[in-house]
C-alpha cells in the first residue's frame, strides 16, 4: 500500500481549525460518504506517544462531517478543542473506514502554536 500524501498543518490554540478533503473514485468523482463510512483524525507527539487529539465522524459531534457533497470530508475543531491541545509539534493522520477496510487519506506533521493575539475583539 502506498503512503498517504503528506500535508503538514498548523493549529492555532484557542482558534478554530478547519480542513476540507475530497475522497474520489478512480474516475475523479467524489464518493458519497454520508452512510456506512467512518473518518478519524488523530494527532500524537510521536508515533509511539499518547494521543493529543482525536475526533471521528461516529461520535455524534460536529468535528468530522461526512457527506455526498464536495468536499465530502470536513474536519473542524472549535476554539475549546484547539485550546485543549498542548503547544508543540507532533504527527497526525486522517483515515477513512468502510466495510472493514481502512484507507489513510493524508498524514503529516502538525504544530500547535500559541497565537500572538490573546484577547477577544
Amino acid at each position: 500500500m502506498p503512503r498517504a500524501p503528506k500535508h503538514d498543518i498548523v493549529i492555532y490554540r484557542n482558534g478554530t481549525f478547519e480542513l476540507d478533503l475530497t475522497y474520489q473514485d478512480s474516475d475523479g468523482c467524489a464518493i458519497d460518504l454520508s452512510s456506512g463510512y467512518t473518518c478519524q483524525i488523530e494527532g500524537r507527539e510521536t508515533l509511539d506517544g499518547s494521543s493529543k487529539f482525536e475526533f471521528e465522524s461516529t461520535n455524534n459531534t460536529s468535528n468530522v462531517i461526512l457527506s455526498g457533497a464536495t468536499p465530502n470530508i470536513k474536519i473542524k475543531m472549535s476554539a475549546s478543542d484547539t485550546g485543549a491541545i498542548t503547544a508543540g509539534k507532533g504527527v497526525y493522520d486522517v483515515k477513512l473506514i468502510h466495510s472493514g477496510s481502512t484507507v489513510f487519506l493524508i498524514e503529516g506533521d502538525y504544530e500547535a502554536v500559541e497565537p500572538v493575539s490573546r484577547t477577544a475583539i
